[in-house]
């Protein structure tokens, strides 16, 4: 099996090549050969196969899961190993043979921007739980009997986001950005993120 890279992202060089391989084959035998692709199903969506789909190209999106593989290649997982495994399921796919992998059935673009949308917002109201964890833990912790750090409510905070602002200033030639100081519920939510706010005051580059 002969590899090929190109750019993540760079569906005309991929075409080019398949194009490329087309030429090559015909020049050898011939005879046209069609090209069938196949590919695992994973987090990056089935963009790639809708590109493939739409230039007419025969595109498969297999069930990793599916495909029956030894111990000893579990272990070993390379992607010449992995592209092999991915070409022979396809030829026995081909073939018609019975239960050697399980194709899935592409969503639309619409289907699946709807399951992203989906998917972000319960990974915000997650990362939105672990936050009030973490302001929680820190107001508690607080020392300073400031009541105002230990709420961190969302409507406090988003106010004091708000509030910040940042003022362009110059002195003796040279170019200043000066910006206010955070209130407690923001400083509290930034400390429970890890998030750093720049300097106070800092010189802008090339002043």
């Amino acid at each position: 099996m002969s590899k090929h890279g190109v750019a993540g992202g760079d569906t005309t060089a991929l075409l080019v090549r398949f194009c490329e391989l087309k030429q090559k084959a015909f020049m050898r035998t011939g005879k046209p050969f069609p090209i069938i692709v196949i590919q695992e199903a994973g987090l990056e969506g089935f963009w790639i196969h809708r590109v493939l789909q739409s230039e007419g190209i025969e595109s498969h999106v297999v069930d990793p899961a599916s495909i029956a593989t030894s111990r000893r290649r579990r272990r070993a997982k390379t992607d010449r190993i992995d592209g092999e495994t991915l070409v022979r399921a396809l030829l026995a796919y081909k073939r018609g043979e019975p239960r050697v992998c399980a194709m899935v059935r592409a969503p639309t673009s619409e289907v699946e921007d709807i399951r992203g949308h989906v998917s972000c917002s319960f990974l915000a109201l997650v990362l939105k739980k672990e936050l009030e964890d973490r302001i929680a833990n820190i107001g508690k912790a607080a020392a300073d009997g400031d009541a105002a750090a230990r709420s961190g409510s969302w409507p406090d905070i988003l106010a004091d986001l708000d509030s910040l602002t940042e003022t362009e200033v110059e002195q003796d030639g040279k170019r200043f950005l000066l910006r206010s100081a955070p209130r407690p519920a923001v400083s509290l939510a930034l400390r429970a993120a890890g998030v750093a706010l720049p300097p106070t005051v800092r010189q802008l580059a090339g002043a």
